[in-house]
């Protein structure tokens, strides 16, 4: 896969034209609420071929057995709309789920491959909305809800070309436009257009454009990974990294500290993570699924990192090993969750 430098929102910098980055904002969940799993693919039970999930997923309890035996109980929430895909973002905005981008499926054709549709999930009365199409398709790039907007950046577009483009959506009068105000937002690492993995950390301001801030610490870089906010800091982990032949998954994890503008170590995560989902609940970090660079199998496994134990847990298996999938939070109704 290619990415090539396209349109330009960003200073003249080409690194900033990247997939495989992670994007996030300092905000805080609210208190009682789920985790969901959304979409993503696998392979089949025959191990002929992958299929995409076609259904939004809630852990229903963690259950722990016997000695180091934990499960998960998982429950159907509703099935995602035509068409099912991965490779794409997922964020909560007012308790309501924004589902973007991403691939539809598999194929030599890149005719409507990767998609540029929104839609939005109600929990409350278990209803799909259809949006406005971003400008561009995207996979494989970054989004958050802030400040009640949705905003992505980056990713690729068609598998020859690397976006570097920022776009806005606004629910009160329904459209998207060119990034102009808000919020400053950190982007780590990802993949540039020749495929190097950058070890960078920005700030992005939509007036003031980009500043960089000291580079991540653990490895020669990073993509497809996660971060997440801990309390201050911003916690990066999961992802592959540059080895001396190819890329290799990188289970190193690190937080950053924005006030002085420093890395430190994070314990390790037991288990590879190459695109996973990732959440924060209940002031606890989450990393679903994804898969391994070093044995291109795909991951089931959930993770848990408590600030307080300053451990990962393994809760448990997700429904099937989905990789390319999406994780958020939201709050359902008590019909739902008894």
């Amino acid at each position: 896969m290619c990415f090539l430098q396209h349109v330009s929102v960003f200073p003249c910098v080409e690194s900033f034209c990247c997939a495989f980055l992670y994007l996030v904002v300092l905000s805080v969940f609210a208190a009682c609420v789920v985790l969901v799993l959304v979409g993503g693919d696998c392979v089949n039970e025959n191990f002929e071929r992958r299929e995409p999930n076609l259904c939004l997923w809630f852990a229903q309890c963690f259950m722990r057995g016997e000695g180091l035996i934990r499960t998960i109980e998982w429950r159907p929430l509703a099935h995602l709309p035509e068409p099912p895909r991965f490779r794409h973002c997922a964020c909560v905005l007012n308790n309501t789920l924004y589902i973007i981008g991403g691939r539809k499926y598999y194929g030599r054709s890149i005719n409507h491959l990767v998609c540029v549709s929104l839609c939005r999930f109600y929990p409350a009365q278990g209803r799909w909305e259809r949006l406005p199409d971003m400008s561009r398709p995207r996979d494989y790039f970054a989004a958050v809800c802030h400040r009640g907007k949705v905003f992505v950046l980056g990713g690729n577009c068609d598998d020859m070309n690397c976006l570097d483009s920022v776009e806005c959506y606004t629910p009160e009068d329904n459209t998207w436009r060119v990034f102009t105000h808000a919020h400053r937002m950190f982007v780590s690492g990802g993949c540039d257009s020749r495929l190097r993995c950058c070890p960078c950390l920005w700030i992005y301001d939509p007036v003031h454009g980009c500043s960089e801030r000291s580079p991540m610490t653990a490895g020669a870089g990073r993509a497809g990974h996660v971060m997440l906010v801990s309390g201050q800091r911003l916690v990066v982990a999961g992802g592959l990294q540059p080895v001396w032949v190819g890329f290799g998954d990188q289970l190193q994890c690190e937080s950053y500290d924005p006030v002085h503008d420093s890395w430190t170590s994070f314990p390790m995560l037991p288990r590879p993570h190459l695109s996973p989902a990732a959440a924060a609940l209940d002031g606890q970090l989450y990393i679903l699924g994804g898969s391994s660079a070093d044995s291109a199998r795909d991951t089931p496994w959930v993770h848990r990192y408590d600030p307080q134990a300053k451990c990962w847990d393994k809760l448990g298996a997700m429904p099937r090993p989905y990789a390319d999938l999406a994780a958020c939070a939201l709050q359902l109704p008590d019909s739902l969750k008894s």
